[in-house]
Parts: structure tokens; C-alpha cells; sequence
């Protein structure tokens, strides 16, 4: 997977579903959120550090886990992609 920069992070799925699981309940453990999307944690981790340097999530970490929160940004930007997206599907 190529790196994503911070300013682009928004175009990938992965950190779409990101926020789409804080969003539905926030925080969430990153392994939760991997598992209620059927993706593999490795793919989270990837978009973290751009997801935090953009400033759509903080984290914060326990141990071994890692429980994500969605900010204020996070989730307006949520709110507008998926607007965007229904915009997009074709009528039934």
C-alpha cells in the first residue's frame, strides 16, 4: 500500500471506514474497528499517523491496545464524505 499524505488521507478506504466505525461508537480499540469492517489491523495502523496528523483522531494508548477516538474535524469530514458518496450512487 502506498503512503498516504496527510492532505490526501481522506481519498482511502480504509481511513473512510475509520471514521465510519468512530462515528457509530466512539472510542473503539483500532483491533475493533479491523474486525467491524473485515479488514486486517495492519491496514489501520497505516492510515493512523496521517488520521492523527490531520487531525481527525487522537489515540491513546494502554499496554498493548491502542482505543481511537474520532475529533470534532474527524467527524465533520465523515459527514461530508458520506454525503458525498450518496450523492454519487445511482437511484434505484
Amino acid at each position: 500500500m502506498k503512503s498516504q499524505k496527510p492532505n490526501k488521507i481522506w481519498k482511502s478506504e480504509v481511513a473512510f471506514s475509520v471514521l465510519y466505525e468512530l462515528n457509530r461508537r466512539n472510542p473503539q480499540y483500532g483491533s475493533a474497528i479491523a474486525k467491524n469492517q473485515g479488514i486486517g489491523y495492519s491496514y489501520i495502523v497505516h492510515v493512523k499517523k496521517a488520521l492523527i496528523e490531520s487531525g481527525l483522531i487522537v489515540t491513546a494508548k494502554s499496554g498493548r491496545v491502542v482505543l481511537f477516538k474520532i475529533t470534532d474535524k474527524g467527524r465533520e469530514l465523515f459527514h461530508h464524505l458520506r454525503r458525498a458518496r450518496k450523492l454519487s450512487l445511482p437511484d434505484e
